[in-house]
């Protein structure tokens, strides 16, 4: 989990991708870091990427405009994991 906090602060990003054989097989948000120490206390920062990534996020594809991604996190964001 130190790797992951490194990269998103390096990148001053909200998010790293964890990629797996060059396919994208999760996300790590800022959100999944500050909800583990609810649970587990100190011990979160010793959990993996994969232990606290969301699975298959939702992608678009390159030809999309930035609107379609906006109006799938809109449509998405009251629905549960």
């Amino acid at each position: 989990m130190p790797d992951v906090i490194y990269e998103m602060s390096r990148k001053k990003l909200g998010v790293a991708a964890v990629v797996a054989d060059g396919k994208l097989v999760g996300i790590v948000s800022d959100g999944d870091l500050r909800r583990p120490p609810e649970h587990r206390g100190k011990d979160a920062l010793d959990l993996t990427a994969e232990e606290s990534m969301t699975r298959d996020p939702k992608t678009i594809g390159p030809q999309e405009f930035a609107a379609t991604a906006l109006a799938i996190m809109e449509e998405k964001k009251n629905y549960p994991r």
